[in-house]
């Protein structure tokens, strides 16, 4: 019976700390250190982006821009960045199963662009296309996942070349 006591409150202890670093934790990461993150990223943080669509990260000149919101408790965020590149052809983009040009998009990868535009509209992005030029002839769609709830878009990860300007868009959001 003594044991049983020292061993309650050893684990009685035990679980009061896990419970204060958690509470630690969550809360700082809710409020001082879940903050809006603009102009910061570098070339390392957007690799995967050109990695992700095949176009090769050796491309990268630099990050003009960026955007990193911050996250809520259930992971609702929006991050874009704009990527400058060297020498990304049309003929790399002409692949129907990897890339779709803006103005032939329809469905799933249409509804994708919509949410990503409101949101970069809802965020001030001024540097991030609009949905008139996504949705353009001048823009190559790239698709890593869109997700629905019922009729209605909630996430997004899509990738938007500019071969024109040599220059790579991506936006990552859930609502």
């Amino acid at each position: 019976m003594k044991h049983l006591k020292t061993i309650l409150a050893i684990w009685g202890g035990l679980v009061g700390i896990g419970l204060i670093v958690c509470i630690t934790y969550y809360g700082y990461r809710l409020t001082l250190g879940n903050s809006t993150d603009n102009n910061s990223a570098t070339k390392d943080d957007v690799r995967f982006v050109l990695n992700w669509c095949e176009l090769g990260d050796e491309r990268i000149q630099s990050v003009p821009h960026s955007y990193e919101s911050p996250r809520s408790f259930t992971g609702d965020h929006f991050d874009a960045y704009e990527i400058l590149t060297t020498n990304i052809s049309i003929d790399e983009l002409l692949n129907p199963e990897v890339w779709t040009r803006g103005d032939k998009l329809e469905g799933v990868k249409k509804e994708g662009v919509k949410l990503i535009s409101m949101l970069s509209q809802l965020d001030n992005l001024e540097w991030f296309p609009g949905d008139k030029i996504l949705l353009s002839s001048e823009i190559f769609v790239y698709s890593w996942s869109v997700l629905f709830h019922g009729e209605r878009a909630i996430a997004a990860k899509m990738i938007f070349v500019k071969p024109s300007e040599n220059k790579v868009f991506y936006a990552s959001v859930k609502t």
